[in-house]
């Protein structure tokens, strides 16, 4: 995976690394220097967003098309995983709670 960003074109679709997860952006805009997407500014050369530091590193790769659906799966997952922890379960019916336990019976 290359951290240049020199070939990237508007539209395009690139890994955006942090210490915790990657994540998919796509590219709004290029200058001289810059790779601009909806979040953030990646410098062309060396990828790494401004304003990060050693702290708070983001920096973006170009990568496959196989990589960047990967991910895609991987945050698509995180984001159900999030959505069944914040689930009311005193809101749900017995059958409803009876299905839940039957299906992470039958999966876990």
């Amino acid at each position: 995976m290359s951290r240049k960003l020199e070939n990237v074109k508007v539209g395009d679709k690139l890994i955006v690394h942090t210490y915790f997860c990657e994540s998919i952006e796509v590219v709004e805009r290029t200058t001289a220097t810059l790779i601009i997407t909806k979040f953030h500014r990646f410098n062309k050369k060396s990828g790494q967003s401004l304003g990060s530091s050693k702290w708070n590193c983001v920096w973006a790769s170009v990568g496959s098309d196989e990589e960047i659906e990967k991910i895609q799966q991987e945050a698509y997952r995180r984001n159900l995983i999030s959505k069944c922890k914040s689930i009311e379960s005193n809101n749900l019916s017995d059958f409803q709670l009876e299905a839940i336990i039957k299906i992470a019976n039958n999966h876990g």
